[in-house]
């Protein structure tokens, strides 16, 4: 005669034979797998919450007026060298690259690296004289090189039919130099053609003085003792293979107004 206690330990290893699914193995089966699951969304909700936090840093602007809040709340001014590939040579006048929106307090310069920590090529640094150059490795840097032997910043006459005293007229005055025009006839530097930046605010002062035996790189710095802001030096590589370079002055006499947020 079979026991009682035999017949239910026989009965329940039939019903685990008939039905696997309420078998130990694939209970333990069942909880792994769960496990497994929940961790798998725990990564993707910490993953998504991560992307919502970072909205801010994601964000690229290329307005003039991102670098130059920068620099102007740490009252110092700066330049920017940079390459890029253009249609054509008068595919239009230079602006500064896209950064990250600032978000982190600290130096200008750590702010700023924060800011093109897109572009792993960029470099940033402040010179002794305050200046902050934001630098691109590998960019042909020559032209900024040449010694130019004697540059004046006359007045403009109340005759001149355009008598503007802002940057515009001090850029045009330096890339006039017969040295700067010889070195890119030399190099086979395309000409570009110059486009105002129509820098808005009424009446600007003017750039004075004269200067003897300075470089490009050096006048360009004169005129940000006038115009505080930042310089910008574009070596752009034509679609046909050519070279032409641009330079743009971004002085942070005016900030950027809410609804124009063109370059």
């Amino acid at each position: 005669m079979v026991s009682s206690a035999h017949f239910q330990t026989r009965l329940s290893a039939l019903c685990i034979r008939s039905n696997p699914e309420t078998s130990i193995g694939f209970l333990s089966r069942r909880l792994i797998n769960g496990a497994s699951l929940l961790m798998h969304w725990r990564i993707v909700v910490s993953f998504l919450m991560l992307g919502v936090s970072g909205l801010g840093q994601v964000k690229f602007d290329n307005h003039p007026a991102v670098i130059n809040d920068v620099l102007r709340d740490a009252h110092v001014s700066g330049s920017i060298v940079y390459s890029d590939v253009c249609k054509s040579r008068d595919s239009g006048i230079p602006v500064p690259p896209h950064v990250y929106s600032p978000r982190d307090v600290g130096s200008p310069v750590e702010i700023l690296q924060q800011m093109f920590s897109g572009d792993p090529r960029m470099q940033v640094s402040q010179e002794r004289n305050g200046i902050i150059r934001m630098v691109e490795k590998d960019v042909p840097t020559d032209i900024l090189d040449v010694k130019i032997h004697h540059i004046a910043f006359d007045l403009p006459l109340s005759s001149d039919p355009d008598p503007d005293n802002g940057p515009d007229r001090a850029l045009l005055i330096i890339l006039g130099s017969p040295e700067v025009l010889s070195f890119r006839k030399d190099h086979n530097i395309l000409p570009s053609f110059y486009r105002a930046s129509a820098n808005e605010g009424g009446a600007l002062p003017a750039v004075s003085g004269e200067l003897n035996d300075v470089t490009l790189y050096q006048a360009l710095d004169y005129v940000l003792k006038t115009f505080p802001g930042y310089w910008v030096y574009e070596n752009c590589t034509t679609e046909d293979g050519g070279r032409t370079v641009r330079f743009r002055f971004y002085w942070n006499g005016v900030r950027r107004k809410a609804d124009k947020r063109g370059g």
